[in-house]
Order: structure tokens, then sequence, then C-alpha cells
């Protein structure tokens, strides 16, 4: 009997709790996708971005605060080079924010060293 009463003690505190807990301020886990040559698109926490490139890409996205988080864009790994100099028909990257209408990034595929770019989810570009 003080058992069951020691219970329902312990579950009415955790009812008294529990909506004082803050579960909406969690941050997303991190993103690691391997996108195809040609157009595709990336969801990462309510933000749509759409990536146009001649090859693989690895994208990269993790949170940084409660509203900004970093992207970083490369190669995928093994993927073969082309000796071709960059232009602006098959050898370029172009990275679109659909929430924002804007073009994020346009230039060359980065090999070695990635792209990266800063978000906020509330207002927009915050840097590249």
């Amino acid at each position: 009997m003080k058992l069951l009463r020691t219970l329902f003690m312990a579950l009415a505190l955790l009812a008294l709790l529990a909506p004082t807990l803050s579960f909406g301020d969690q941050l997303p886990l991190p993103l690691e996708k391997k996108l195809t040559a040609g157009t595709s698109t990336l969801n990462y926490w309510g933000q749509t971005f759409r990536f146009t490139s001649p090859v693989a890409l690895l994208v990269r996205c993790e949170p940084e605060t409660t509203t900004r988080f970093k992207m970083s864009v490369v190669i995928y790994p093994g993927t073969p080079q082309t000796n071709a100099p960059s232009s602006n028909t098959l050898q370029d990257l172009m990275i679109y924010w659909e929430n924002f209408n804007t073009d994020v990034y346009t230039g060359g595929v980065p090999v070695i060293d990635p792209w990266t770019g800063s978000f906020t989810t509330e207002g927009g570009f915050v840097d590249r």
C-alpha cells in the first residue's frame, strides 16, 4: 500500500512538472547526405535547398544555435575528376534556397576545401 502511494505521488509530481519541460528548443541532428549529379533537393530544419551540379556532392548540415545552422559542400569522395576548365554549362555548382528565393552559391564545385555557409531559419542568409 505504501509503495502504491509513493508511486502515485511520483506520477502526480511528474504530471505537474511535464508541462514546464521544454522540448521545443531542441536542435536537429546533423545531416550528411550524398547528392547525385544533376538537380537535387535537400531539406533540413524546415529549409529547402536545390543543388545543380555536374558531379555528386557531399553535403553536411549541422546546427550552430537554436535558429542558425552551417552547411558545407564538397565533391563526393571518390568521384572522378575532369581536367576541363570551369564554365557556365556543366562544371558549375548552383545552390538555390527555395524558402527565401535566393541564389546562395554559383561557382566551381569545391574539390578539396568545402564551401561553407551559415544560415538562419528566421531571416535568411547570414554568412558565406
